[in-house]
């Protein structure tokens, strides 16, 4: 059966009902098989972006499985901008596109793309949710031209709605250049008729032009022709309808007279039958001025309009009131010096006082023309002062000819004009070395040619590029270390790393002050002491992790390293139990290894002795040490209470008191681990330890020890040492004694000892208070005389299992390990704990089996020691299991 137990955030581990999920039916939910519940949740706008939910269902026999439900919080974002849908041709065109989200300020990035865009224009986006459309579109634009922009979010592919777009028409419009031509005039035949007449027409009309004269009366035409006007001043209008609002202006239009009794010249005859209105002798009808006297007719630009009346007389589109040349046409108005007359005009064009038509730069004022080439042209305005083929902008010598342009300094100064070629701050004049640079002026040999370039530094007959001594004269260029230095100038002529001051024997690069001191008779490293030495140094002893039966030997190795490597070396192994053999030294890997087979059970300490050619010698005693058992030596067990010292308890160092113990441990047949149980309260801290397997077992006369892991009030990974002495037992003295260590394996550290400190291969020394131990030999007999005493109960121990032997193959196992036992007569349960105690394999075995193959998936198996229990209740046995992976 399964149930529905949980439903967590990932991110954060907490119930997602704390984010306002709800579930139907609600967590846990009861057990069936299928089961299912409704999830129902309504995010928050701060709930954007991925949201995990991770549900977990259990069945009844604790297996778990675990389900993730991935849910996207996004809302669409939307355009917030009216399109701009009239462009002019010729003119820019700009549409500022802004969108909006509100997922924005949670993290989410918003993107404006085009999707269908005309040639002329283009989409930038600004990376802020905004962007800028725009283009100058030309005539061959004019039209309708459709555009499509979409805005997406980071999630744009969920959105519900799908990715919002934006869709209109750009209309490409003619530009406003309409014009008029000067109108023609036809002033009145008549005073006081009103047949005047004004005539204009249009320039650059895109669409329908229409026209409108407003003087004295306001008339419109469609062709720029307007009748029947009486006299008077008028302005008129064109219209283009081709672009919006264009429209151009030509004002003060004279038609006829204003009266007839205006005499322009004051004659006494009116203006109106005046045949000469300016009274200069040219008859109006020829008059190019009529009501302006010039009888001279001067006409400078020819258009029919005199001087003395034409508003332009360069006819260059520039009124004379602001013309800089009046009789010479300039319209671009240019005046080199800002004088007020135009270049055109302006008989000095640079205002240095030399005429243009003396000057050699016209533009440019120089009145010392100086011509540094003699071209005619003026240095300030010649753009090759020197006239070697290179610009100015470019040469490194202005008014030098260098056409190779050679800069030995690189400083951006010519060699032909640079005072200092080589920019060391000598002049030329006084440089020993022209081109090459040297300040300090060197020069070894006081040739008068500086050292960085003089091909022979010393003189002595050797180029310096074949001078093995270039600043010290030495003909023979002896080397003794061949390494390129004449001997001369080498401060290390053996090359050993030792400046020849320093070394004692400068030309034999075998003694120095760093070499390595042997023993050969010689002061090798110049320290005026022969043949020292540095002592050898042990690094470590290697011995079996695992009990090693009495009858099997005993191999050891351990590493050393010597400053003084290739000396001799030789070895010696104190076995502990009184016997010191000769080690096998590998020199070539500072190893020794060696081995022994111990005539009698216990627990032994091994110290190595390493010694170098010269006598000094290094010795090491490991830390851990040889356990040796006797399967047939018998078993031990025991019951019954202590006194607890002060110092004991590492919970409270000053608690003292009563502390109950029990234990059995012994080797079965054909077995190399014990097994059995062990169970110890100290009373006063509730402090109560449970072995769950044994690693070793020693019995050896009246002492007994054995070790092994449990966990202290029912968690944790400890490990133990139990030492117990059989005071009846030969050797014994009477009196049965009892010691416990206990230590958490996880940090080492001691959290009980009886014997605090003392040396764990040492024996009990507290007396027990109750109870007895037992030493059982193989034939049953103990307590040498008489019946054996049984433990007291005040320690209950697990009962020993009865089952038939365990057996794990292959161990150390990968991917799969195979169970074999005897037949059983009964249901059993096989269990398999990992190194923190945790159960990760719970099956059971029905009675008659023999074997069992458990798979070892990767995911609930790391490599690691295992304890496999096969039980039928309440009798069980363990096996350890190694896994590599």
């Amino acid at each position: 059966m399964v149930s529905i137990t949980e439903a967590k955030d990932k991110n954060s581990g907490a119930d997602f009902s704390t984010r306002g999920a709800s579930l139907s039916p609600a967590l846990p939910t009861a057990a069936a098989n299928p089961v299912s519940t409704t999830f129902s949740w309504t995010p928050a706008a701060a709930d954007w972006g991925h949201n995990h939910v991770i549900f977990k269902a259990e069945d009844s026999f604790n297996e778990v499985a675990t389900h993730e439900v991935s849910m996207l919080v996004n809302t669409s974002p939307a355009f917030t901008s009216i399109p701009v849908t009239v462009a002019e041709a010729e003119s820019v065109y700009t549409y500022l596109v802004t969108a909006s989200d509100p997922d924005l300020a949670y993290g989410d990035q918003l993107a404006l793309i085009g999707i269908n865009i005309p040639s002329w224009l283009s989409l930038v986006d600004n990376g802020d949710g905004t962007a800028t459309l725009s283009g100058s579109p030309t005539l061959a634009e004019i039209g309708f031209h459709s555009v499509e922009i979409k805005v997406q979010d980071i999630n744009h592919h969920h959105n519900v709605g799908g990715i919002p777009s934006q869709v209109f028409q750009v209309e490409v419009i003619n530009p406003c250049n309409v014009g008029l031509n000067p109108a023609t005039v036809t002033d009145l035949t008549c005073p006081g008729s009103d047949d005047g007449a004004i005539a204009v027409s249009a320039t650059d009309v895109r669409g329908n032009a229409t026209f409108t004269a407003v003087g004295p009366v306001t008339v419109n035409s469609t062709d720029g022709t307007f009748t029947g006007l009486p006299s008077g001043t008028y302005e008129v209008t064109v219209t283009d309808d081709g672009s919006p609002n264009c429209t151009a202006t030509q004002s003060n239009i004279m038609v006829g007279i204003t009266t007839y009794s205006a005499d322009n010249d004051g004659d006494g005859l009116g203006d109106f039958c005046d045949p000469d209105d300016d009274n200069d002798g040219v008859l109006d009808v020829n008059d190019n001025c009529v009501f302006t006297a010039n009888p001279d007719q001067a006409d400078n630009d020819g258009d029919g309009e005199g001087d003395v009346c034409d508003p332009d007389d360069d006819n260059d589109g520039v009124l004379d009131v602001n013309d800089n040349c009046i009789f010479a046409s300039n319209s671009d108005q240019a005046d080199n010096d800002a004088d007020g007359e135009g270049d055109v005009c302006d008989p000095d064009d640079d205002n240095d006082g030399v005429l243009d038509v003396n000057d050699n730069c016209v533009f440019t004022a120089n009145p010392d023309q100086a011509d540094n080439d003699g071209d005619g042209e003026g240095d300030v305005c010649d753009p090759d002062d020197d006239n070697d083929g290179v610009l100015d902008v470019n040469d490194n010598c202005v008014f030098a000819s260098n056409s190779d342009q050679a800069d030995n300094d690189g400083d951006g100064e010519g060699d032909v004009c640079d005072p200092d070629d080589d920019n060391d701050g000598v002049l030329d004049v006084n440089d020993n070395c022209f081109f090459a640079s040297n300040s300090d002026q060197a020069d070894n040999d006081g040739d008068g040619e500086g050292d960085v370039c003089d091909p022979d530094d010393d003189n002595d007959g050797v180029l310096d590029v074949n001078d093995n001594c270039v600043f010290a004269s030495n003909t023979d260029q002896a080397d003794n270390d061949g390494d390129g230095e004449g001997d001369v100038c080498d401060p290390d002529d053996d090359n050993d790393g030792y400046a020849d001051t320093n070394d004692c024997a400068p030309f034999d690069p075998a003694i120095n002050p760093g070499a390595e001191e042997v023993c050969d008779g010689i002061d090798n490293n110049c320290n005026l002491i022969v043949d020292e030495s540095d002592a050898p140094e042990l690094q470590s002893i290697t011995l079996p992790l695992d009990p090693v039966a009495i009858s099997e030997a005993v191999s050891i190795s351990a590493n050393f390293t010597d400053a003084d490597d290739e000396d001799g070396h030789s070895a010696d192994i104190d076995w502990g139990d009184g016997t010191v053999s000769t080690g096998l030294v590998n020199q070539n890997n500072n190893f020794v290894s060696g081995s022994h087979q111990y005539s009698a059970a216990g627990v032994y300490t091994v110290s190595v002795t390493v010694t170098d050619a010269c006598g000094e010698q290094d010795m090491l005693v490991n830390a851990t040490y040889v356990v040796i058992y006797d399967p047939s030596a018998g078993f031990v067990t025991g019951g019954g209470w202590i006194w607890s010292p002060a110092g004991a308890y590492s919970g409270d160092a000053s608690l003292e008191g009563k502390a109950n113990f029990g234990f059995v441990a012994k080797y079965k047949k054909g077995q190399s681990v014990p097994d059995g149980n062990t169970t110890f309260h100290l009373n006063a801290a509730d402090f109560k330890f449970k072995s769950t397997d044994y690693q070793w077992l020693t019995i050896a006369g009246s002492n007994a020890k054995f070790k092994g892991s449990g966990q202290v009030n029912g968690a944790g990974d400890y490990g133990f040492m139990l030492t117990g002495v059989d005071g009846d037992v030969n050797g014994g003295g009477g009196e049965d004694k009892f010691r416990i260590k206990i230590w958490d394996k996880a940090t080492s550290q001691v959290v009980y000892d009886n014997q605090m400190g003392a040396d764990d291969t040492g024996y009990a020394t507290t007396v027990l208070g109750g109870g007895s131990i037992v030493i059982h030999t193989q034939k049953g007999s103990n307590k040498s005389i008489g019946t054996p005493t049984p433990p007291p109960p005040a320690a209950p121990v697990d009962a020993v299992p009865d089952l038939q032997d365990l057996q794990l193959f292959p161990n150390p196992a990968r991917d799969e390990v195979n169970l074999r036992f005897l037949a059983l007569d009964r249901d059993a349960q096989v269990t398999v704990f990992d190194a923190m105690g945790r159960s990760v394999v719970n099956q059971m075995i029905a009675a008659g089996q023999t074997q069992l193959r458990l798979v070892l998936p990767d995911g609930k198996f790391a490599t690691g020691v295992y304890t496999v229990r096969l039980a039928t209740e309440p009798e069980g046995i363990t096996r350890r299991l190694l896994i590599q992976r």
